[in-house]
């Protein structure tokens, strides 16, 4: 039998309540660890998947060299980023022209947070446009060099892509050849000024050759614009947006009114931040001797796009349409990408580059839907209440939602919308709105909402596909922004 000291046994009388004690302790830590790891769970486990439609020329950008773009957004943001599969998209094809979808995952916040930051990255990516010009056939040589050693030294020093038209007909007599040049605005000139140069050196050489230094020509080349199969992200395609959140909504500017049946909104979203960066280009390019010597408007032509200032304090220029000319040679316009009008001396506007004129008009021409104006007429105190319920050209963001579309007196369609300020802390219906204050009553016809794919014809007459509910987009916060 064991026989315990009678220091032992004091030792252990002494050491068991502080074990149990310290056993307790330890349970007791252990359980309100593990309840505040639930509350925190439950705090950070409300997540938002946001779809990014991205070009595939901004692919790359996003992701960065060896991924660093992507992991660096995902760092300052917190958000989880990542490109789905072709699979995901619906799209089972090869095809590398295609947007890609970039799902982005986290807290609101986190999200919204790392959705910008992608639309910067997208809106800093210079427009891809392809251009055409006609240089003689004897200097195709001088252009391509040895082995392509000069066609490649163009392309490489421009940043622009070369392409010379093949001729299949060696009996051909024409005397020119096309060669057509891919790139930013920059390269293509760029492009251009070297292939400029060694025209000019080739033709002083051939009049060396020659012995005629009296007949030596200079070439000045003059780009055209060419359709490009590869550039459909770029082309004028959309006029009303595709982009819904999970509501059905879409966030919009209302830039200008009319009366509620006929007012023109914008589409929150990377175009208008592209759009802001177009009029910042434009009002540098006008300060130029290039535009001041090509680029006047010398003749009044319906229909032209031009460059003009809405008021003569505004230092801006935006892209106007040329509508006809007043008595007093003034000239008429409408600002495609706000639904504006004014009147401007052709002294004081300029036509537009061909770049300039390639982003489609961000101002959409919509309707009020469910309602019509008392009387039969919108008064001017309805117009005006218009006005301020819907924060015109405030730029502040309401909700909308496409109910139907209505086709106006020149047969174009146009979407009817109902507008929704969630900016006050709860919904105000903008048309119920109207009824309540007594301006405007409810239309007796029933209203059928359209899911179904349908054209829409905006102001330069340019036909565009709609599809109601195709995505899905983080609702933007109520902000202000400057034209």
């Amino acid at each position: 039998m064991l026989h315990l000291s009678r220091l032992t046994k004091i030792t252990f009388a002494l050491a068991m309540p502080t074990s149990i004690m310290l056993l307790y302790w330890l349970y007791k830590r252990r359980y309100s660890d593990e309840e505040s790891y639930e509350d925190k769970k439950i705090v950070t486990s409300r997540t938002v998947v946001i779809d990014v439609s991205v070009p595939p020329k901004a692919v790359g950008a996003i992701i960065g060299r060896q991924g660093a773009t992507i992991k660096q957004i995902q760092k300052e943001t917190g958000a989880r980023l990542h490109f789905k599969e072709k699979t995901q998209n619906g799209d089972n094809s090869s095809n590398n022209l295609s947007p890609r979808t970039l799902s982005i995952q986290g807290s609101p916040e986190c999200a919204q947070q790392a959705e910008l930051m992608v639309y910067q990255i997208i809106t800093s990516i210079p427009e891809v446009l392809t251009e055409q010009i006609q240089v003689p056939s004897y200097s195709i040589g001088a252009i391509i060099g040895k082995g392509g050693t000069s066609i490649r030294e163009i392309s490489h020093i421009s940043g622009a892509k070369v392409f010379i038209e093949r001729i299949e007909d060696t009996k051909t007599t024409s005397n020119l050849r096309a060669v057509e040049l891919t790139g930013s605005r920059q390269q293509i000139d760029k492009a251009l000024e070297i292939i400029e140069e060694k025209l000019n050196v080739l033709e002083e050489k051939r009049s060396k050759d020659r012995n005629s230094k009296n007949h030596v020509s200079h070439h000045h080349l003059k780009s055209v614009q060419v359709n490009s199969d590869d550039t459909l992200w770029d082309k004028p395609q959309e006029s009303f947006p595709q982009d819904l959140d999970q509501t059905g909504l879409v966030n919009i500017y209302v830039s200008a009114v009319e009366h509620p049946g006929h007012f023109w909104v914008q589409v929150v979203g990377f175009k208008a931040l592209q759009l802001e960066q177009i009029h910042r280009d434009i009002t540098d390019f006008v300060t130029t001797d290039e535009a001041k010597l090509n680029y006047c408007v010398t003749q009044i032509i319906p229909g032209d796009l031009v460059a003009a200032q809405f008021e003569e304090d505004d230092l801006t220029y935006y892209r106007a349409k040329v509508l006809g000319e007043t008595a007093d040679g003034q000239v008429d316009l409408y600002f495609i990408d706000f639904g504006d009008n004014t009147y401007a001396f052709k002294e004081n506007i300029f036509k537009l580059r061909s770049d300039f004129i390639q982003f489609p008009a961000q101002a959409i021409e919509c309707k009020l839907a469910t309602v019509q104006p008392v009387g039969g007429q919108w008064s001017e105190e309805a117009i005006t209440c218009f006005e301020n319920l819907t924060h015109c050209a405030q730029w502040k963001v309401l909700s909308a939602e496409m109910v139907k579309y209505d086709v106006d007196s020149k047969g174009r369609q146009r979407p009817l919308l109902k507008l929704i300020d969630k900016s006050q802390g709860h919904d105000v219906d903008i048309a119920n709105e109207l009824i309540r204050l007594g301006f405007a009553v409810r239309e007796l016809n029933s209203i059928n909402t359209s899911t179904s794919e349908s054209k829409l014809i905006d102001e330069q007459g340019i036909v565009t596909e709609m599809k109601p509910h195709d995505s899905k987009i983080l609702a933007v916060s109520t902000t202000e922004q400057s034209s």
